[in-house]
């Protein structure tokens, strides 16, 4: 699991890491609304939001970058993106029947389409909000890559120096030598422990242009 620290460097580098058809929609759901189904508007609306955002959020997860292991890819990023995918789609597609098919429809062809064109029209919605998440995510991927790569890293450094995070408020960290620290302040360049019991004194880790954690001072009476 990612340490605060760790994950403290890397939001401070990278940031914490969318006329014919429309009037006559326009024009029924104001005779809808004014007939006093505000209530079936909001269910469809509802509905319809949350499949394309299904899809969009499916082909998302699947191309932005995750940090995870050989199962974690197989299971979360493919087979439950592509799962996230499919159920929003075949949701989108039986509302439709739902609301155009059977003898007698919800909605009939002279308040939107007849059945056919609905259908076409709501796999058109599902490619377009597909389409779109797949655009997000692949512009999202390089940062994200690159911030789970730093991290790792900065891990890798915090190990090595045998720099523990503690979790507390007054100590938030201990050193290799059993210095007790409590981190004060975030820069670019480094991060700033007190010492805690030693006034006066503080301890550096210095960062380099990417984030990474290049070393520590210990603890020291000048300043870094």
């Amino acid at each position: 699991m990612t340490s605060n620290l760790t994950q403290s460097v890397t939001k401070l580098i990278f940031g914490s890491a969318i006329a014919g058809f429309g009037f006559g929609i326009g024009r029924d759901a104001w005779r809808k609304l004014k007939s006093g189904d505000l209530v079936f508007w909001i269910i469809i609306s509802t509905v319809v939001v949350l499949t394309l955002l299904g899809g969009f959020m499916g082909a998302r997860e699947m191309v932005r970058g995750h940090d995870r292991g050989v199962l974690g890819t197989v299971f979360k990023t493919i087979i439950l993106s592509v799962a996230l995918v499919s159920l929003a789609t075949i949701c989108s597609l039986l509302f439709a029947v739902w609301l155009y098919g059977g003898e007698n429809p919800i909605l009939t062809s002279d308040q939107f389409f007849s059945f056919s064109p609905a259908m076409d029209l709501t796999i058109k919605f599902q490619l377009i909000a597909v389409s779109i998440g797949f655009l997000v995510g692949i512009t999202q991927r390089k940062k994200r890559l690159a911030v789970f790569s730093i991290e790792r890293d900065n891990e890798g450094f915090l190990k090595t120096a045998g720099i523990r995070e503690v979790g507390g408020k007054e100590i938030t960290h201990v050193d290799d030598d059993g210095n007790d620290l409590r981190l004060i302040e975030v820069l670019k360049d480094r991060l700033i422990f007190m010492a805690v019991g030693k006034r006066g004194r503080r301890a550096y880790i210095y960062l380099d242009d990417d984030g990474r954690m290049t070393s520590y001072s210990g603890i020291t009476a000048t300043p870094g």
